[in-house]
Formats: structure tokens, C-alpha cells, sequence
């Protein structure tokens, strides 16, 4: 396929002009087409023939003055050099070893015919020479058909002379373009010897110098013998041209078919008589310099008046095939007179390294030259063309104050206004690649106020204010210089950038487009309207042209990153990673910001994938290229959060607020996650902060209702449950079972049962008929003391998961209601049935403890029976156990009576502690210490509940001796700890709870534990007992078979590096407890409540104890008011940082 390369049209232009400078049509001075002959004849714009003619004049070709149009130049930079002799080939010299092929064909083009003032036919002769079929020379020629007759064909194609007609025509076409000379020239040895050839050119000769006024014949026939050159001379020759080629000492490794001293003898034979000699050389054959001035030594011995000078260009498949080529300048050096000092020196120095492009050299020669002749515009014209390349190179080098530099030093040597114009336009250019576009502005806006036509001026002002962010003011120029014709890619895609800048996309897609209608490949506009299809969210759109980008090889990092981005959006993701890993492989590691891009976007990708922990991995690079903004905090955010890992995802939400505190739904992230906490008065702070930035939607007033109803405050909570109803959002159809669910538990907490229960059925109608639903419906219906409906519910809730504890609690708890153990034992027995031998049956709780005995007897379950069950349910029957065990204890007894209960303050004194004599922990419990106390004790106590009254042990710090009994009654891990405040003061008082461990227990208080496990006689159960210390002694208060309550376990497991649960199970399947393999640490758990306002952030106290901080736990909402919303448990090795640890993190 052929395949055929379009020029610009300014390129058309320019061609079209110097050849018809080269055929002649414009003379060196003569003046051109106008700018409007052009535009008319080429059908082009004003700027395409701007173009073109300031490239010719910035190519040396042309001239413009001001007011008088373009001109060429007369001392042409480019001009060709003509030589009066072309090599010839030096082979086989023999005479037939040159053979001559001739064609002779009628000429058909019209450039051609229309040179020859005449009606007959022409004919073109082209005429081939070949030396042992090696091709030496071509020769074609014009002449009339009534010249060329049957004897000029036969010469011809011999390879002989031409006719005397057709010699007079080629004259004459001479002697009309200005020529002074003509010569004929015969190929060969010479004349010597070859009579019939000589007479045929004298014939020749003769007839030009008879038909011709001006012309001065000459003649170049090689070897001549002095008669032959007379007749040249009686012909009518007067010059004779005849090369010495080179020096006497280097002509043989030139010419071996005569010799030096035949050419010397001709020149002689010439000059005797009387003709005049042209004679010189060639340079270039690997002649030394010491040759060169031989030559010249020898040719003025002759006194030749015209030495030619030619210089050998190397071709392949000659003998001189692998010689240097000559550099120009060392030609100039060989035969000028005096270097370095003539104005005509340095003018040639200059030329020839201008077109060597030494442009430094050549600015120093044509200094000198203009220092010389400061009038003559020539000069001034190549210096303004050095300072332009020179200011071109420093801006390829990125050395701007040398650029601008140079652009400056050219306006010196602008000797007229259309000068001044165009150095001040490439001054104003240079501005504007350095970005001093206001300098660039003043310039171009002086340009136009004298020459309001000027489009190039209007475009390159554009570039300047665009450049400045004065967009819509660069529009108007664009368009200014759109209505003077410019309609070419750059104005359509400045005009593009623009508008882009604007922000007006569509517009700016507009002109892009049209931009690339006329440039098809051009990188950069594809690469605009892919990005402008990608912020309009037109992603298919997009990917056409960056497929287009790819298959012009664009494989560059923004392209991939791209291309990978608009993949994700449309969910095509596993592809968008393989394009953004291949932006990896290409990007420049130099480049932070694109890097953590690509690593960002690949996090998104992971994480819409569900792979959260490569996604988090992602994200994290990203933050180490640089990236840690509050996106980046919040996409950690929401893979933590899809991994049900709420604390780090926590964590990473209230670092993203700290880069972006005004964005509501980083408020809204933080507040929902701060509410599954059960954080809920720090949720309510985020939610209102959301609000305030604007977000008042259905999400948003249901987690504020839910908050509310954490809070218990479950009229407010139903008024935002109520409120996200009624808003017109589509979104609240999505929560609509949740909202319903949550305004039936408010009712419910309300002792609104009825419409608790319509709410929740409503969530069920929504399809939320999970375990919490069912469980809500039981309690409901169980406070409606519908027995048989709540286990109803509650059973639906325990099929729905066999191990929820709420579920299983239910369910006992209705079947306690129902009075009825005989259905307890019979579910027991189905779930044997269903599942199984049940090994174990424990609770933590001592409410439960009567039931797990009874159930353990009923179904040989090893473990503690009914009959262990009332020394451990009954303070009063614990007590006696203590004394038992010689272990000191409070003076105390149960009562029964308000009779009882003043004769024992009598007897012990105020101040006393009253706590059930069967009861859980510090639930109604009283301290009595004045009798307005015992006044309101007697006024709140149900007497059908027997009471325990012992003595208050003041000043007493509460503590423990806690630990695991194995299948033998022996205790095979001990630990204790106390508490840093009395558990009534945290209850009555909301203090934050506290309880540290010691690395040692105190001898006493174990030898105490240790009598009062022995005495119980448990085996295969944890321990906690407890202990006031008074002094250096202490006093048993409670005797627990459970582990201690709220995180205690945790604390002493990450103390010491243990895990007693399974330690437990292990003892529970005949195998050996697993003792510590390390010391024993310090350890500390102290809560915080969401209701005060503390001294140090959770992100400082995390920064400054580092691993020392093991866990953060929320406390269940129904332990929160007596310990506290959140717990924190650290260890560490020093008893003194201990203290340190629980004064920064209560310090408020």
C-alpha cells in the first residue's frame, strides 16, 4: 500500500516558493507575492502564510520591510554554490570502457516549455554515462524539434557533441537569465588526436559567437595540443578552463592516465595562444595542507588570474568513498587572505558556522563583522537569527535567564519596524515559556495596539493570560484570532483549556473535539477529553479514548492510572488492578503523588472486592507516599468497619476528622461507630456536629433515636424515630424494620407493651425476624404475664441461634416465671436429645445457681448440687463457712423484722452495710450511717426479702483472692486484686472504676483464701472471694462460685500470660493445668464514662503506652452505670507507672 504523507499547508507554501526562487522566477532582491496573493492563491488563512513566510525569513531566504512587502534576500543564507566542473569518476580511463545510453521523448511539462519563446514542440534528451557498467553521470537536456535534426540524434546518442543548434539554444536560454559566460565541456582525455571532434565544436563555436551578442565563450576539453587551442582561440574562445587538480607530489594517487606535466603543459600551450585560464583543484581527495599550497604555489608560477576551488563530496562505490569530508570552515581558512581581520572573514567565518550550528562561533565572527559594518543588514539579520537559536538552545537546557537574555540581545540588531515586530514577538514568546507571562502581556497588547490584525499577537496573548488564570479574558483573544482565520488545532485546544479551567466541561469537550478532528493523534487532547468523559462520570466514554491512547503506544503511568480508575467506577475491578499495577511498573518513583494515588485506588478496588486486609495494605502505602488525608483515614475506616472491627475502624474515622472537620459523613461514620460501642452521649456529639454541617436525613435521626434509646431517654428517642418517618427520603425504606424495631424496644422500656408489640411486628412485616426482634416480642409479652406467647417468641429466638445467650437466659427466665422446672428439665431433655451428653452446665451469675444444681442432679452433670448450693447463696450460711475456716469476719447476722433490724444497729452501732441475704454483688445494697439513713432503708424495704446487716468496715479497701479449683479440691492458679475505690461510692457516686493486680499475693491473705476454698469444698469451678483489708489483717465478705465479674478474667490473663478458660477446659477434660511460663506483671483495668470530659484524648493515652495498652472493651449497657462505658486494660512491670496509668487516664 502506498502510503502518502500530507505537508501542512505552510509547508506547501514555503517549498513552492524556493523552487521558484532556485528556477529563477525570483531573483536574489526582487520582491514576492504579497501576504493576500497567497491567501488567495492557496485558499489559506492570514497565520498559515504568516507562518510560512517568517520561517523563510528566519531561514535566511527572505527579507520583510515595513510597508513594502517581502523580498529575497540578496545575499541568501541558503543560497546554492555552483561549481564550474563536477567531479568525475575515476575508473576504467580508457575510452571504451564509457559507454552512453540516450532517450529522446517530447516534453510535456508546462514549467518547462514555457521558459522557450516558441510554438514548436520540445523535446527532453536524457543522456546516461556508465563505466564498466558502474553509472558516472546523467545529463538531460531541452531543445526545439526544428533544432534537432537527424544528425544532432545521431551525435547525441553516440555520446558525442551536440548540434550547433541545439549549443546556440542552450545560449541563448543563458544569455536570457543573465549569464555572461557559456562554455561547452567534452568528457575524456582531451581533443589530442581527434580532428573530426575538434572541427565539429570550432563549427559550434563559431556559430554561438555569430548568433549571441554579450556571451564570452569558453571551453573545458581536457589535454590540448597548442594547435588545437588556437583554432579554439580563432573561434571565438576566450577562456580555457583546465584543473590541476591538486599538488605534483599527490596528482598520481589522482589521475594515472597522464600526468602532471601534461596539465601544466596545456595551461602553457592555452596562455601562448593567448587565452585566458581558469585552473584550480579539488579538495578533499586526503591531500595534505602542505599540498594545497603547492597547488597554489605552482598555479601563480602560471599567473592564473580565476582559481576554482572544488570540493569532494565521498560516494559509496568510488575510490574516495571512505575519505572525510572537508568541513566548510577549513576551506574558508585555506584560501582567505586575511583571517580573522576582513569584514568578509568573519562575514563567511560566521556564515559557515551558523549553518554548522556553532552558533556561539558564528555570533563572535558576525560581532566582528557588524563592528566592521554596522550598515549592513545582512549582518544584522544572521546576529537576530544566532541570538534566536542561541535563546532556543538555553530554553532546550531549561536555563531561562539565559534565554531571556539572548532574546533581548537580539533587539539590538533590528534596524527596522517590521524587525522590531518580530524580535519583540520572540521576546514575547520566550516570556511566556519562562513564565513571566505578564512581561509576555505588556509586549503583545503594545503589538495590537498598532496592528489590530495581528493573529498570531492575539493567540500568543491567549497563552499569556490563560497562563495567569485570566481565562475568560483569554477566550476573548482566542476568539479574536479564530475570527481573523486561525482555525487550527492549538487554538482549539487552548480555547479548550480554558473553558476546562472554567469549569464549563461540555465546552470545553467541544473544542477539544474539534481539536482532534484535526490532529487524529494528538496524545494530549485524548488525554483531556478522557479525563473530562471521567469527571462527568461518562466512564464508557472515557475508555474509548484511552484505548485509543494505548493503541498509540501510551502505555505511561497517568494512563494506566486512568484507565484504571474508570474500571472502578464501573465495577470492573479485578481489571482496574491489573492496570493500576501496571501504573506501578511505570510510574517514576520520584513521583510521591502519583504513586500514593495508584496505591489508594487500588485500596478502593480491594476493598469493593471484600478484600479488606489487601485493601488496608493498600491504603497504608498510600499514607507512606505522602498521602494522609482524611479520605485515606476513612477508607481504613470502612474496612475495619466491614470486618466488624469497630475500635480500629474508630480510630481511623477520628483521624480522618482531624483533616476534615467539615465533611458530615465522616461526622456520621464516627457517630455510628461510637454508637455500636455503646458509646452513645460521644455518638449524640457526632451526630449533631453532621447536623450542623448540613445533614438532617432519615440515617442520620434514627442513629440520633438510637443513641437516645442507649441513653434511655426513650421520648426523645421515639420523637427522632417518629421525625425520619415522616421525611420524604428514599433512604429511610432501607431502615425502615430497624426503625420500627427501635420504636417498639423505646415502648417497650416505656412499659407500652401494646405498642411496643405493633412496632415489632411492623419490623417483622419489613423482614427483620431475627433473635433480638423475637426477643423484644417474648419480654413484652412476658411483662404482659402472657407466659405461653413469650415462650412462644423466645423459642423462635433460640431456633434462630442455639448459642445466644440472651436466648437460652429467656427461655429460662419464662419457664422460672411460669413456676415450672418440671419444663425446664424437659427442654434439658430435648436438647440431650437433639445434641447430646452435656458435659458442663456454669453460669457466671449467681442468680442462676439453684436452677444449674437442680439441673446437674436431674442429669448427673458433674459440678455443685443443690445441697452445696445455700453456704454460697446465703450471706448468713457464708458467713458461718468463714468462721469455720478461722477466717476474720464483719459482726453480723440476717434479719427479717424492722424489730431485727434495730435491735442489731444496737448491738454493732452505725454505720452498717444492709445487702440482701440472697443477692447478687452491690444491687440494693445500703450504707447506713445516720439514722435519717435507716429511716429511708426502713421506708424502701420489702420485708418479704431477708436482709443482711454487718458492721461497716471503714476505711477498708475492698479486695480479692480469686482463682481455679482442678477435679481435687486444689487450687491451681491464685491471683488477687483490689479495688482503687469502694464499689459503693462507684455506684452511688458514678466514679470511674478501677481494680489493679499485684504480681505477689500477700501470705495472710492467701493463707485465708486458701482455708475458706478448702472449706466450701468445691472442685472443677473458679473462685472469687472477697475481702475488705483492715490494716494488716483481713475480713471475708463473699464467697463466689464464679470467675470475677465485668473484664477481670482478660486482665489477669494478659498479667500473666495466661489463658484460664481454656486453662479451665483443660481441667474439665483430665488434663493438667497449664502453669505461666513468664513473670507475672502489674496489671490495671480503669474505665471512663461517656458523661465527663477528660484531660487526655484515647489517640495521646494510646501514643504514650504503646503494647502496654493490651485492650479497649465496652462495657454492656446494663453494667455501664455502675463501672463505666469503657474499659481499658494494661500491664506493665512497675508498680509506680501503675499509678501513673490511672491518673492520665481519669485526669479531667
Amino acid at each position: 500500500m502506498e502510503v502518502l504523507e500530507v505537508l501542512p499547508k505552510y509547508e506547501i507554501i514555503k517549498q513552492d516558493i524556493l523552487r521558484e526562487i532556485d528556477e529563477g522566477k525570483f531573483k536574489p532582491g526582487s520582491k514576492i507575492y504579497s501576504e493576500g496573493d497567497l491567501k488567495r492563491i492557496y485558499n489559506v488563512s492570514n497565520t498559515t502564510v504568516v507562518k510560512a513566510l517568517n520561517d523563510l525569513v528566519a531561514g535566511g531566504f527572505l527579507i520583510r520591510k515595513q510597508g513594502e512587502g517581502t523580498f529575497v534576500r540578496k545575499n541568501m543564507l541558503h543560497r546554492k554554490v555552483s561549481f564550474t566542473e563536477k567531479l568525475k569518476k575515476v575508473l576504467n580511463p580508457k575510452k571504451n570502457s564509457e559507454k552512453f545510453c540516450t532517450d529522446i521523448s517530447v516534453c510535456n511539462d508546462l514549467n518547462i516549455r514555457t521558459k522557450f519563446d516558441t510554438s514548436d514542440p520540445l523535446y527532453e534528451i536524457v543522456q546516461k554515462a556508465t563505466i564498466d557498467e558502474t553509472m558516472w553521470k546523467i545529463q538531460k537536456r531541452y531543445v526545439q524539434s526544428s533544432k534537432l535534426n537527424d544528425e544532432a540524434v545521431e551525435r547525441i546518442a553516440n555520446g558525442g557533441s551536440v548540434s550547433k543548434e541545439l549549443a546556440l539554444c542552450e545560449a541563448k536560454k543563458n544569455e536570457v537569465e543573465g549569464a555572461h559566460r557559456f562554455s561547452l565541456v567534452t568528457s575524456g582525455r582531451g581533443l589530442r588526436g581527434n580532428e573530426k571532434e575538434l572541427d565539429k565544436l570550432v563549427e559550434i563555436y563559431k556559430y554561438i559567437g555569430e548568433n549571441t551578442d554579450k556571451l564570452e565563450l569558453c571551453a573545458s576539453h581536457g589535454i590540448c595540443t597548442k594547435e588545437a587551442l588556437q583554432k579554439l582561440a580563432d573561434a571565438g574562445v576566450l577562456t580555457y578552463h583546465h584543473n590541476l587538480e591538486s599538488s605534483r607530489r599527490f596528482y598520481p594517487n589522482v589521475c594515472t592516465s597522464h600526468t602532471y606535466d601534461d596539465r601544466i603543459n596545456t595551461i602553457k600551450n592555452a596562455k601562448a595562444v593567448g587565452l585566458d585560464v581558469c585552473s584550480g583543484g579539488i579538495f578533499g581527495l586526503g591531500e595534505t595542507i602542505e599540498d594545497r599550497i603547492d597547488m597554489a604555489l605552482d598555479l601563480r608560477e602560471l599567473e592564473i588570474c580565476s582559481v576554482p576551488i572544488n570540493v569532494l563530496t565521498p560516494i559509496p562505490g568510488t575510490p574516495f568513498e571512505n575519505n572525510e569530508a572537508v568541513e566548510p570552515l577549513e576551506i574558508l581558512k585555506t584560501i582567505e587572505f586575511e583571517e580573522g581581520h576582513s569584514f568578509q572573514w568573519n562575514w563567511r567565518a560566521g556564515f559557515s558556522y551558523f549553518f554548522l550550528e556553532d552558533f556561539a562561533n558564528a555570533e563572535k565572527c558576525f560581532l566582528k563583522a557588524y563592528e566592521l559594518d554596522p550598515d549592513d543588514n545582512d549582518t544584522c539579520d544572521f546576529l537576530i537569527a544566532i541570538y534566536r537559536n542561541l535563546a532556543k538552545l538555553e530554553n532546550e537546557n531549561r536555563n531561562s535567564e539565559k534565554s531571556i537574555e539572548y532574546a533581548l540581545e537580539s533587539k539590538k540588531y533590528a534596524y527596522d519596524e517590521e524587525g522590531r515586530i518580530e524580535t519583540d514577538s520572540f521576546l514575547a514568546w520566550t516570556y511566556n515559556r519562562y513564565g513571566k507571562y505578564e512581561e509576555a502581556e505588556e509586549i503583545l497588547k503594545n503589538q495590537l495596539a498598532g496592528n489590530k490584525d495581528n493573529q498570531w499577537a492575539y493567540s500568543e496573548l491567549a497563552y499569556s493570560l490563560s497562563e495567569q488564570g485570566k481565562f475568560e479574558e483569554a477566550l476573548e483573544n482566542c476568539f479574536k484570532a479564530e475570527d481573523l482565520g486561525r482555525n487550527d488545532n492549538w487554538l482549539f485546544t487552548r480555547i479548550a483549556i480554558c473553558y476546562k479551567n472554567l469549569g464549563k466541561n461540555e465546552e470545553a469537550l467541544e473544542y477539544y473535539l474539534k481539536a482532534l478532528e484535526l490532529s487524529e493523534d494528538d496524545i494530549f487532547i485524548m488525554s483531556d477529553i478522557a479525563w473530562l468523559y471521567d469527571i462527568t462520570d461518562r466512564y464508557e466514554e472515557a475508555l474509548k479514548y484511552l484505548e485509543r491512547l494505548e493503541e498509540l503506544g501510551q502505555d505511561d503511568a497517568w494512563t494506566n492510572t486512568e484507565f484504571g480508575y474508570c474500571l472502578s467506577k464501573l465495577g470492573r475491578y479485578e481489571e482496574a488492578i491489573e492496570k493500576l499495577n501496571h501504573a506501578l511498573e511505570v510510574e517514576a518513583e520520584n513521583d510521591d503523588k502519583d504513586v500514593s494515588y495508584i496505591y489508594a485506588r487500588l485500596g478502593w478496588c480491594k476493598r469493593k472486592l471484600g478484600m479488606y486486609d489487601e485493601a488496608i495494605e493498600y491504603f497504608n502505602k498510600a499514607k507512606k507516599w505522602g498521602r494522609n488525608d482524611a479520605v485515606i483515614n476513612a477508607e481504613i475506616g470502612h474496612c475495619y468497619k466491614a470486618k466488624d472491627e469497630y475500635e480500629e475502624a474508630l480510630k481511623y474515622y477520628l483521624q480522618a476528622e482531624k483533616f476534615d472537620k467539615k465533611d458530615p459523613l465522616i461526622m456520621s461514620e464516627i457517630a455510628w461507630h461510637y454508637g455500636a460501642l455503646g458509646l452513645y452521649a460521644e455518638s449524640i456529639k457526632y451526630i449533631k456536629k453532621a447536623m450542623r454541617l448540613g445533614r438532617n436525613d432519615a440515617w442520620i435521626n434514627i442513629e440520633y433515636g438510637a443513641c437516645l434509646a442507649g441513653l434511655d431517654k426513650y421520648e426523645e428517642a421515639i420523637e427522632k424515630f417518629e421525625y425520619a418517618l415522616s421525611l420524604n427520603d428514599e433512604d429511610k425504606d432501607k431502615d425502615l424494620a430497624f426503625t420500627y424495631g427501635q420504636l417498639g424496644c423505646c415502648h417497650r422500656n416505656l412499659e407500652n407493651y401494646e405498642e411496643a408489640i405493633k412496632y415489632l411486628m411492623l419490623s417483622k412485616e419489613e423482614g427483620r425476624n431475627d433473635v433480638w426482634t423475637n426477643l423484644e416480642l417474648a419480654m413484652c409479652y412476658e411483662n404482659l404475664e402472657d407466659y405461653e406467647k413469650a415462650l412462644e417468641y423466645a423459642l423462635v429466638a433460640y431456633e434462630l441461634d442455639k448459642d445466644d445467650i440472651g436466648a437460652i437466659s429467656e427461655v429460662a427466665t419464662i419457664y422460672d416465671n411460669l413456676e415450672n422446672y418440671e419444663e425446664v428439665l424437659r427442654g434439658v431433655a430435648f436438647l440431650i436429645y437433639k445434641h447430646g451428653v452435656i458435659d458442663r452446665v456454669e453460669s457466671n451469675n449467681e442468680y442462676w445457681l439453684t436452677l444449674d444444681s437442680i439441673i446437674r442432679e436431674q442429669f448427673n452433670i458433674p459440678g455443685v448440687k443443690p445441697k452445696n448450693i445455700d453456704f454460697t447463696k446465703y450471706k448468713s450460711k457464708m458467713k458461718e463457712r468463714f468462721i469455720k475456716a478461722k477466717v476474720p469476719v464483719a459482726k453480723g447476722r440476717a434479719i427479717k423484722t424492722i424489730k431485727e433490724l434495730e435491735k442489731m444497729i444496737k448491738d454493732i452501732k452505725l454505720p452498717v452495710i444492709a445487702k440482701p441475704d440472697n443477692g447478687v454483688g452491690a444491687n440494693n445494697t445500703f450504707k447506713l450511717i445516720s439514722k435519717e439513713d435507716v429511716e429511708n432503708f426502713k421506708n424502701q424495704w420489702n420485708q418479704d426479702v431477708v436482709y443482711f446487716i454487718e458492721s461497716y468496715v471503714d476505711n477498708g479497701i475492698l479486695c480479692t483472692y480469686d482463682g481455679l479449683i482442678d477435679s481435687k479440691g486444689e487450687v491451681v492458679f491464685e491471683t488477687s486484686f483490689y479495688y482503687t475505690k469502694p464499689t459503693l461510692d462507684l455506684l452511688n457516686d458514678s466514679l470511674d472504676y478501677g481494680n489493679i493486680i499485684s504480681r505477689e499475693i500477700d501470705p495472710k491473705l492467701k493463707e485465708y483464701g486458701r482455708n475458706i476454698v478448702k472449706e466450701f469444698g468445691m472442685k472443677e469451678r473458679f473462685f472469687h472471694i472477697e475481702f475488705f483489708r483492715d490494716g494488716d489483717d483481713y475480713i471475708a465478705i463473699e464467697y463466689n462460685n464464679r470467675p470475677a465479674g465485668a473484664f477481670t478474667i482478660d486482665l489477669y490473663n494478659f498479667a500473666h500470660s495466661i489463658d484460664l478458660y481454656r486453662g479451665y477446659a483443660d481441667i474439665v477434660n483430665g488434663e493438667p493445668f497449664p502453669q505461666p511460663q513468664v513473670e507475672a506483671q502489674y496489671g490495671l483495668v480503669t474505665s471512663r464514662r461517656s458523661t465527663s470530659n477528660y484531660v487526655y484524648s484515647e489517640e495521646e493515652l494510646r501514643a504514650k503506652y504503646g503494647d502496654k495498652l493490651k485492650a479497649v472493651k465496652i462495657m454492656p449497657k446494663a453494667f455501664a452505670d455502675l463501672q463505666g462505658d469503657v474499659h481499658y486494660i494494661l500491664t506493665t512491670p512497675s508498680r509506680s507507672e501503675i499509678d501513673q496509668m490511672i491518673e492520665d487516664f481519669g485526669k479531667k
